[in-house]
């Protein structure tokens, strides 16, 4: 579906490391006016007369009250706002919850989407140059069924007896023509495969590599 139609007609990588794309990205940004912001969580957008008209973030510094230390928060107003976030984030957090169609979204008996599953990956380093290891250039997919509903539902029901029922296979070293200059004596993979938020779920809270400490 969307997975294959964004590069049939040709695809694309990056000359070096893909932050490649960020880093030349921001600075055409920069040269057309505009403003590139990282380190920096978004709460909430801004709605005034029922147009969003900003967001309000928070980033690393914080100060310290009575009340304890608390995350600044800042004002960043637009002419157009843009969410790339999912529909669950968008009305569960960022949209303010006394506006009528966040309270329309939440009430169950009107809400007739439901959360899709979400996508486990896996970053390898391999030892070897892919050259002498043979690697491929393309892209790998592997589907264990051709009933693909089956085998989701099967692969749910019992995730660490099933097969995955698809895993996407890549090899980005393979597509980068400076990798060799850079990392001469390793390769690496990328696997990404299904997955449940509710697998994960005991670890909500947690800090990003701090998991259970």
């Amino acid at each position: 579906g969307i997975t294959m139609a964004h590069f049939l007609d040709g695809a694309a990588y990056t000359v070096g490391p893909t932050q490649n794309i960020s880093i030349r990205s921001s600075s055409l940004l920069r040269e057309m006016g505009g403003q590139v912001l990282v380190d920096a969580t978004v709460k909430q957008i801004i709605i005034e007369k029922g147009r969003a008209v900003g967001v309000l973030v928070t980033n690393t510094t914080t100060t310290t009250t009575d009340d304890g230390t608390h995350k600044i928060m800042t004002e960043i107003r637009a002419r157009n706002i843009v969410c790339a976030t999912s529909v669950y984030n968008l009305y569960n957090q960022l949209l303010p919850q006394n506006h009528p169609v966040v309270q329309e979204f939440q009430n169950p008996q009107k809400r007739s989407i439901r959360q899709s599953n979400g996508h486990v990956f896996l970053f390898c380093k391999i030892d070897g140059n892919p050259v002498d290891l043979k690697l491929p250039t393309h892209n790998l997919w592997y589907f264990n069924s051709y009933d693909l509903d089956k085998a989701f539902d099967k692969y749910w029901e019992n995730p660490t007896g099933e097969r995955p029922p698809t895993v996407y296979i890549g090899f980005p070293c393979t597509k980068d023509p400076t990798w060799q200059k850079r990392l001469p004596r390793v390769s690496n993979c990328v696997l990404i495969s299904d997955g449940l938020w509710e697998w994960f779920a005991k670890w909500q809270g947690t800090e990003v590599h701090h998991r259970g400490a």
